[in-house]
């Protein structure tokens, strides 16, 4: 398979990216064609993609920012901070900041394990250094969170994150792929992407999905949830929780009818060079 590379400006059209967009998130995580558009207009260097051998058709995307970060583990902002509303990037780029964020990946489902991020990530270090940034950083989804506590019951995500398998590398895929990359893990943030719904907006996200959705019973794990996902700020009062296998949680308030969703990340950096294999 021949995979040109492009910058997301320059090749695929937001239509395009939007429908990569659909295949790989749930309704409430994915960007739409118009924040796809936004970001490429805001920062076009930091929205990258491969393509078909067409030059065309998107296998993958990497959307990423340009931000003023300290260095300091506690000034870390949260995605929703860095992506900005809306989620465009316009109101949060920095054109001369510090910091590179890489802000979400997304693989056609039938290419994945083909390499297509390591080139997107190989991609963006190249950008940094042409930029002159000095860092790379990421807050980093666990993609497989949420099927794992359905197979396991484990339900701590800074637990999750820690797993490892035989040979030494996290088991969670994505965590996996970074730390190849040279991932140094800096913090969680239980509050990485905080998701606001009605109650009907919830029912469109359910119908429109294919997930399986199923309520939280046990009442100690849902104190657990409200309390590190600080929930208590976001809702007057929680009736329900659903898991619906994503990372993250939906929090129900049913005599308001509202509803949110949040989701924990990890923050981490990347090196500006691919680290040697051991």
């Amino acid at each position: 398979m021949s995979i040109p590379s492009s910058n997301a400006s320059a090749s695929s059209t937001s239509a395009g990216l939007a429908a990569l967009e659909s295949q790989c998130w749930a309704p409430w995580l994915r960007f739409s064609e118009s924040d796809l558009a936004g970001q490429a207009r805001v920062f076009p260097e930091g929205q990258l993609v491969v393509t078909a051998a067409d030059g065309i058709t998107p296998l993958g995307l990497l959307a990423c920012n340009r931000v003023e970060w300290t260095g300091l583990v506690d000034d870390l902002p949260t995605w929703d901070g860095v992506a900005g509303q809306p989620p465009t990037f316009e109101n949060t780029y920095d054109p001369a900041g510090n910091s590179v964020v890489m802000m979400s990946i997304s693989i056609q489902p039938s290419t994945r394990g083909r390499g297509i991020a390591h080139e997107l990530i190989s991609m963006i270090r190249a950008v940094v250094r042409r930029l002159d940034v000095e860092r790379l950083i990421a807050p980093c989804r666990p993609s497989r969170f949420g099927s794992h506590r359905r197979l396991t019951g484990l339900t701590d995500f800074a637990t999750y994150c820690e797993l490892t398998r035989d040979d030494g590398w996290p088991i969670d895929p994505w965590l996996r792929a970074l730390t190849r990359q040279g991932l140094a893990a800096m913090k969680i943030d239980p509050r990485a992407m905080v998701v606001p719904a009605s109650h009907g907006d919830l029912a469109d996200y359910q119908e429109s999905s294919s997930l399986t959705w199923a309520t939280v019973t046990d009442e100690s794990l849902v104190r657990e949830l409200i309390t590190f996902h600080g929930v208590r700020g976001d809702l007057a009062h929680v009736d329900r929780v659903l898991d619906c296998g994503e990372t993250g949680w939906w929090f129900l308030d049913d005599t308001r009818g509202e509803a949110v969703y949040v989701e924990a990340n990890i923050w981490g950096e990347l090196p500006l060079e691919l680290p040697a294999r051991s």
